[in-house]
């Protein structure tokens, strides 16, 4: 393998997605980091913000550094956010310097398209670059909350509905948003769970007193060694006060089918609907970091408690 050639870095466009997903199969064993896949989380995202960069060796790519852009609201405010996903490097080209140079591509074009800021969960292997030599501090991690099985869940009347998708009315009448969190716009839920494989996520319809919909629920089942666990991905409110219904209504869903718990991120609205509900608080088991224009802004983040679901971390 030759030395690191900084002319070999190139953006990488929908037409190189398929380097892009050998790249990390061969590198990773990633079998779903498919084209189809590639293309949709990034290119289909509707911010429309993806800068890709790649370390192009003839034909095949070496290495590749990826950022995806996401509408945040902030303090009522909404903000383009890169948050970087993916830097990953061949074995072969490691210790030459090409890690930093990608990411920096990434990082100037998402500053040059009007990214406000930068988030990222790194990994155990990357944190210490990120922190080190690329200017970002620890941010205010998420904490994971459990939402244990409970048998009353059974004795209790069920109003959640199972349905394939959101209405149209209830999404284009606005709903409650998070402030400090992925703006879950109807554009963007349909994007997230409705236009790739659909099938791995079940979607609640909770109705409300007087027969409006409350909002909808949107739940995935996995095994953690064997046991079966639901994850709460979003929620889309029709106003906060409706938190508190529809956060029991994912609880006894999941009791009722079969998980052992039902795992949620804590947020201020979260916390404040769940209330006195039995649950588990777990502290401390993501790298979060931040990263602002200057050092005033990035303390600023670092301070900052973002509202995350699920949905904004179940990426390859």
């Amino acid at each position: 393998m030759p030395a690191f050639d900084a002319e070999r870095i190139v953006r990488v466009a929908d037409t190189g997605l398929r380097e892009a997903s050998l790249l990390i199969q061969r590198e990773l064993g990633d079998a779903e980091a498919s084209v189809a896949y590639l293309r949709w989380w990034y290119f289909g995202n509707p911010s429309g913000h993806c800068p890709i960069y790649a370390y192009k060796d003839g034909a095949d790519f070496s290495a590749l550094a990826t950022i995806n852009g996401f509408r945040f609201s902030m303090n009522g405010r909404s903000k383009l956010v890169g948050m970087p996903q993916k830097v990953l490097v061949a074995r072969v080209l490691r210790g030459q310097g090409v890690f930093g140079a990608l990411y920096g591509a990434t990082e100037m074009a998402s500053r040059d398209e009007g990214s406000d800021f930068f988030l990222t969960f790194t990994n155990a292997a990357s944190t210490p670059i990120f922190l080190g030599k690329f200017g970002y501090v620890r941010g205010t991690a998420p904490d994971t909350l459990v939402i244990p099985f409970n048998p009353l869940a059974f004795l209790r009347p069920r109003r959640y509905k199972r349905v394939d998708r959101p209405s149209d009315a209830f999404l284009s009448t606005g709903f409650f948003r998070f402030d400090n969190a992925v703006e879950k716009t109807a554009d963007y839920l349909r994007w997230r769970y409705h236009s790739r494989q659909p099938e791995q996520y079940t979607i609640l319809e909770v109705p409300a007193d007087g027969g409006s919909t409350a909002g909808y629920l949107y739940l995935k089942k996995i095994s953690k060694k064997g046991i079966p666990i639901h994850l709460l991905m979003d929620v889309a409110a029709r106003a906060e006060d409706d938190m508190p219904l529809l956060l029991s209504q994912a609880s006894a869903y999941s009791s009722r089918h079969g998980a052992a718990a039902m795992l949620a991120f804590s947020s201020p609205p979260i916390d404040e609907a769940l209330g006195a509900t039995l649950h588990k608080r777990i502290a401390g088991r993501f790298n979060f970091l931040v990263k602002g224009k200057d050092a005033a802004e990035t303390a600023a983040l670092a301070s900052t408690r973002f509202c995350f679901s699920f949905g904004d971390l179940d990426f390859i």
